[in-house]
């Protein structure tokens, strides 16, 4: 076993948010942490960390001090949210000519795909597999996205997480998916249950779980 340096806990910390991966909370005063570090980044106030600590650990696994546990061939990111799926729809709106609200049978019945694709929490993990749902373009299509539009929000069904893509990387991308299944099973609420966003090719940051809407949003103004 190699001894060699890797940075303190709150730069971990700090390295998992800007990877785009939804935080995992062990515990509420390290979630609290890693929130308000988020928002000090978002504000480019954040000052480098130049304190380090030694620590043994395997040279294959530099993050093990601060590790992402695993669980049904997925790795566990961001606090499980409780749906009651007979009341659940996935909201499509913004700038749509036709907003869609569709239950979850409504969705597997349509026509989807299945896809071999990896999500990645850079510097953590890699989580490989094949998931299997429906294109977000086709759902588009469904709606009717106005010729205003310029980007898509993902939301979680709670709101809390929210993260966007240009239009023109939606209809570019054939594995931009509305995922309901990895390795043909259906997700477990801690892995985003009913549906999450798979984004092939896309770091973990535009894979959002629990996914609840999605929004186009129109053109901004200069």
């Amino acid at each position: 076993m190699k001894k060699i340096l890797i940075p303190s806990i709150t730069l971990l910390l700090i390295i998992f948010l800007l990877s785009g991966c939804q935080l995992y909370s062990l515990d509420k005063s390290e979630a609290g942490a890693g929130e308000e570090l988020l928002g000090l980044v978002q504000q480019n106030n954040i000052a480098k960390e130049n304190q380090e600590e030694e620590y043994d650990i395997p040279t294959n696994n530099p993050a093990s001090a601060y590790s992402v546990p695993l669980e049904d061939g997925l790795h566990i990111t961001g606090t499980p949210i409780e749906i009651d799926i007979n009341e659940f729809r996935l909201e499509i709106s913004g700038e749509v000519e036709n907003p869609l609200s569709l239950t979850f049978d409504q969705i597997k019945e349509m026509d989807h795909i299945r896809i071999y694709a990896e999500l990645e929490c850079p510097g953590f993990f890699i989580d490989k597999g094949y998931w299997t749902g429906i294109e977000v373009k086709d759902l588009l299509d469904l709606a009717e996205v106005k010729d205003n539009a310029e980007s898509v929000e993902f939301i979680s069904y709670d709101g809390s997480y929210i993260k966007s893509v240009s239009i023109d990387d939606v209809f570019s991308n054939d594995g931009l998916l509305v995922a309901y299944h990895f390795d043909d099973n259906e997700f477990s609420e801690i892995h985003g249950y009913p549906l999450r966003i798979v984004a092939k090719g896309e770091i973990g940051a535009i894979w959002v779980k629990w996914l609840g809407k999605i929004e186009v949003l129109p053109t901004s103004e200069n």
